[in-house]
């Protein structure tokens, strides 16, 4: 009868081996898992700023383009001469123009794989907490049933 109850007490201590195994690993990917939250949540506010300092350089560009057309135009009444003249500045002036649009429409593009980045890094967020609550149960699962192993051997 010794001998079954150290068989049985050995068969135990091995199950209780593997599930600390299991649980190790489950704490490995976890880590991991938030690590790549973490890298992801930075990735996200590295395009935020990036965007914002985008948004910061195409407001000067506008002002600049602003200021010097504003400039020629103020030279074209002094004399009929630069008048050729200011009129290709001007046209190349509206080229910049079309350029700090299309600048716009890139810092656009930027701040909506912004958004979505940080709509996919909220659900992959949600999907994290899911999965550590699981993981939560399932430690609690395998407490309990080795709170009972230990009461029936101890019984």
């Amino acid at each position: 009868r010794s001998k079954e109850q150290e068989e049985a007490a050995r068969e135990v201590k091995q199950q209780l081996a593997r599930q600390e195994e299991e649980d190790g690993n489950l704490r490995a990917e976890l880590a991991k898992v938030r690590k790549d939250l973490q890298e992801s949540r930075e990735g996200v506010a590295q395009l935020e700023l990036d965007l914002e300092n985008t948004k910061q350089e195409l407001k000067v560009s506008r002002q600049a383009s602003q200021q010097a057309l504003s400039a020629k135009l103020q030279e074209q009444e002094a004399g009929k001469q630069e008048h050729a003249r200011l009129l290709a500045e001007k046209h190349a002036l509206e080229e910049s123009r079309k350029t700090a649009q299309e600048e716009k429409r890139a810092a656009e593009i930027v701040a909506q794989e912004a958004e979505e980045r940080r709509v996919k890094v909220e659900q992959e967020k949600k999907e994290l907490e899911a999965k550590q609550k699981e993981q939560v149960r399932v430690a609690e699962q395998r407490e309990r049933e080795q709170r009972e192993l230990e009461s029936a051997l101890q019984s």
